[in-house]
C-alpha cells in the first residue's frame, strides 16, 4: 500500500510539473 501511495504521488508530482511547463 505504501508503495502504491508512493507512487501515486510521484505521478502526481509529474502531472503539476507538466503542467507548469
Amino acid at each position: 500500500m505504501d508503495k502504491a501511495l508512493y507512487i501515486g504521488m510521484s505521478g502526481a508530482k509529474q502531472n503539476m510539473m507538466a503542467q507548469r511547463a
